[in-house]
């Protein structure tokens, strides 16, 4: 006859002193964490900055000395100094036990467009960054049609602007430094101006990477002659008068 014994597993009480113990601890740290002065903020460093002080980005940040690190919001100080209009990223992080780091990406002008008597700089996500003087950078100027000019640190809203900068995004950079101007009539063409004064007509937006790379070769093959106009409307088949 085969016998069974039956197993009674003990309940396990709950340890209330240790838990008790472990809240105990964890207020504790917590408290150390929020009131003792070896957390209070004694350094504030910006990084990226080029066009705005430290000081300016500082004071927007609204960061205070002496304030415990654990209690800076983070993310109502990012959004603080993200409306510069020039700001484009903003980075904040704690560095422990008394330091903040400010990292930003400012915005980096492509263009000028001129409106409303004056010449404004934007970037190429068409955002308007500021206003400018031409001459005082090598920037192009985008010409060909009117646009509404939007709050500094908005973006443009304008077809004819996105095509405009699509050209910057697709010529080679060599090329984009000899630019002076880039047009867009009512009928999408487009039309570029190089320093020389020699006019480029680009046709519409299609296959402007090879049509920038065609103009490139061509410029530096006929560096030294007189060029009236090249026209790259079919990349495939260039047309050149030359003065």
């Amino acid at each position: 006859m085969v016998t069974y014994r039956a197993e009674v597993k003990k309940s396990v009480k709950p340890n209330l002193g240790g838990s008790i113990f472990f809240i105990l601890l964890l207020f504790l740290a917590v408290y150390v964490l929020i009131c003792f002065p070896f957390f209070e903020i004694q350094k504030v460093e910006v990084k990226g900055n080029k066009f705005y002080t430290a000081e300016k980005i500082i004071s927007l940040a609204d960061i205070d000395l002496h304030k415990n690190i654990f209690k800076m919001n983070l993310t109502a100080a990012s959004l603080r100094i993200r409306k510069l209009p020039m700001i484009r990223e903003v980075e904040i992080k704690r560095e422990l036990p008394s330091g903040v780091i400010i990292s930003i990406v400012e915005r980096e002008p492509v263009a000028f467009l001129f409106s409303s008597q004056n010449f404004i700089m934007i970037d190429e996500e068409r955002v308007y960054c500021k206003k400018g003087k031409v001459g005082e950078t090598e920037l192009p100027i985008i010409t060909g049609f009117s646009v509404r000019i939007p709050p500094e640190g908005q973006a443009i809203q304008n077809q004819s602007l996105v095509i405009a900068l699509e050209v910057i995004k697709s010529l080679p950079q060599g090329l984009n430094n000899t630019l002076s101007e880039i047009n867009v009539d009512k009928d999408k063409k487009i039309t570029i101006y190089t320093l020389a004064g020699i006019q480029c007509r680009m046709g519409f937006s299609d296959n402007l990477a090879r049509k920038g790379n065609v103009l490139g070769q061509v410029l530096d093959k006929l560096k030294d002659r007189e060029i009236d106009y090249i026209d790259l409307s079919s990349a495939d088949c260039p047309v050149i008068k030359y003065k």
